[in-house]
C-alpha cells in the first residue's frame, strides 16, 4: 500500500487540534524523528538509470530517492509505464502486495524449507531443529512473497523537518498546528507526567 505524507505531517503534528504540551524535548524530538525514518528513509539523489528493480525488496521499503533526471516510468511503478516526470520529483518504494503465508502441511521437517511462525501478525523466520512437525507447531510457509514497487511522490518531503526543542531545559513547551514551538516557558512537568503524555501518544 502507497504511504501518502499526510500520514506524516499527521505524526509530525502530534495532535494538533488539542495543541499538547510536553517537556524533555530532546526525547520527544527522538521519538519523533524515529517515527519519520520508520515510514521514509531519505537516500539522497539518484539517477534515473541506477533505479532498476533490483531494489524492490523489502529491505529499502520506505527508501526515497531524489531522481537528478527527467525520466518515464516503468512497469515497476504503482503508476504503470509511460508516465513522464520531470528531474527532481522524489521516488518511494512501497509494498504494493503483502506476503501471504499458509500454514506448513509438512509432517517432518523439510531443510530446504524456510518456515516462519506467526507472533501478533508478524512472522518471524524460525531455524529446525530435530523432529519437530511443523504442522503441529504452528509453522507456516510463505507462499507468495510480498511484491514492491516505485512510487513517484507527488508531495515535497522537505518540510519534513526536525522538531524544534524549548530553549529552557525541562519547560514545557506548548505547540503549536505545525507541531513548532510557541512557547517553552510555561510550566515544569514532573517526569511521571511527562511519561504519561508520551505513553498517550505513542501507545507505550
Amino acid at each position: 500500500m502507497a504511504y501518502d505524507l499526510s500520514d506524516v505531517v499527521t505524526v509530525k503534528q502530534l495532535q494538533k487540534s488539542s495543541q499538547k504540551a510536553f517537556s524533555k524535548a530532546a526525547a520527544l524530538e527522538e521519538a519523533i524523528n524515529n517515527k519519520l525514518t520508520s515510514v521514509y528513509k531519505i537516500k539522497g539523489s539518484l539517477a534515473f538509470a541506477s533505479l532498476t528493480s533490483a531494489l524492490l525488496v523489502k529491505a529499502n521499503e520506505g527508501n526515497v530517492y531524489n531522481i537528478t533526471d527527467a525520466f518515464t516510468t516503468t512497469a515497476d511503478f504503482i503508476e504503470g509505464a509511460g508516465k513522464k516526470h520531470t528531474a527532481g520529483s522524489n521516488v518511494v518504494i512501497v509494498e504494493t502486495t503483502p506476503a501471504v503465508y499458509t500454514a506448513s502441511s509438512d509432517t517432518s521437517v523439510n531443510a530446504e524449507k524456510t518456515y516462519y511462525v506467526n507472533q501478533d501478525n508478524v512472522y518471524s523466520i524460525v531455524t529446525p531443529a530435530g523432529n519437530e512437525d511443523p504442522s503441529d507447531e504452528g509453522w507456516y510457509e510463505i507462499t507468495t512473497p510480498a511484491a514492491y514497487k516505485f512510487d513517484v511522490h507527488a508531495g515535497d518531503l522537505s518540510n519534513v523537518q526536525v522538531l524544534a526543542a524549548p530553549s529552557a531545559a525541562n519547560n514545557i513547551a506548548l505547540l503549536d498546528i505545525n507541531g513548532q514551538v510557541i512557547d517553552s516557558t510555561i510550566a515544569i512537568a514532573s517526569d511521571a507526567e511527562v511519561d504519561e503524555m508520551l505513553a498517550e501518544i505513542y501507545g507505550e
